[in-house]
């Protein structure tokens, strides 16, 4: 029989009341912070991908139609690239909110995308200032739509039933394939000067291009010239098929499990209307 007078083992220096360790105010506060889901499936902007794709489609159209350094010159350009990380950090945000981030985690990603972009429209000021061009390959933008593609995809992952909302997230990530690769040519060409297209090209080249190839057009002008452009190119085909047939089978395979689920539920439905029917009729019976 266990001795109910014996103490409580408690931990070395937690306190005999509670047997839990203090805590100081700075630890608890990190602790809540790494306690705290990284999503939630309660949040309020879940699923709320209407805006989320306007954006993204007026991203692309942008960077599609607008050349403002063939006509203003390198300014223009620079600007045009300070509005396209605007966009970015913003499409960003709402990719995020939409697919569920908690809200301390979406705090604290605004305040990051705050200060990145102060420091890169400090950054373009000062290039201005000095007259010289703003070069930096666009590696930020890229990583935003990469982040922002992945946490769309996590998030139609977990949806049950097809929706309205799995439909607009499905058509956004597509989009985000193009958009993508768009910056990753970009920072390629970059980094290594000519080998996409061999000859310096507009914004609206390389968009046209991204989005050839992720439908699988292929026209043949502009055509990558260099061996890593290449493998790049292909590997944009490969993903958007992938992501079509994935896609397309997820929604057809979930839209196959409800419309099951409804029909079951029907005929347990009917089932039961017959059996209160013949219950009825068995009482009206008896009671003649």
């Amino acid at each position: 029989m266990a001795k109910q007078d014996e103490p409580a083992r408690v931990a070395d220096g937690a306190t005999p009341a509670t047997g839990k360790l203090p805590a100081d105010s700075g630890s608890g506060a990190r602790g809540m912070l790494f306690r705290t889901p990284l999503f939630d499936d309660r949040s309020r902007y879940l699923d709320h991908f209407g805006w989320l794709l306007t954006l993204t489609a007026l991203t692309v159209a942008c960077l599609s139609l607008l050349d403002p350094g063939a006509r203003f010159g390198d300014t223009a350009e620079e600007v045009l690239e300070l509005g396209a990380g605007y966009l970015g950090l913003i499409t960003l945000l709402l990719a995020f909110a939409a697919s569920g981030l908690a809200h301390r985690r979406l705090v604290i990603l605004m305040v990051m995308m705050g200060l990145f972009a102060v420091l890169q429209t400090l950054l373009v000021l000062s290039a201005l200032a000095v007259e010289r061009a703003w070069a930096a390959p666009p590696v930020g933008n890229l990583l935003f739509s990469l982040a922002a593609f992945s946490v769309i995809v996590r998030r139609l992952a977990r949806h049950v039933r097809v929706t309205k909302a799995t439909l607009l997230g499905a058509v956004t990530a597509y989009l985000f394939i193009p958009l993508t690769y768009f910056y990753a040519y970009r920072v390629l060409n970059a980094v290594q000067p000519g080998s996409m297209f061999g000859q310096h090209e507009s914004s609206p080249t390389f968009m046209f291009f991204s989005l050839t190839t992720v439908t699988t057009v292929g026209y043949g002008d502009p055509e990558p010239v260099g061996n890593l452009a290449r493998l790049l190119a292909t590997s944009e085909a490969l993903v958007g098929q992938l992501f079509l047939v994935t896609v397309v089978a997820l929604i057809v395979g979930r839209m196959s499990a409800s419309q099951h689920e409804r029909s079951l539920a029907e005929q347990a439905t009917r089932a039961r209307r017959g059996e209160d029917a013949r219950a009825d009729d068995a009482g009206d019976t008896l009671q003649t």
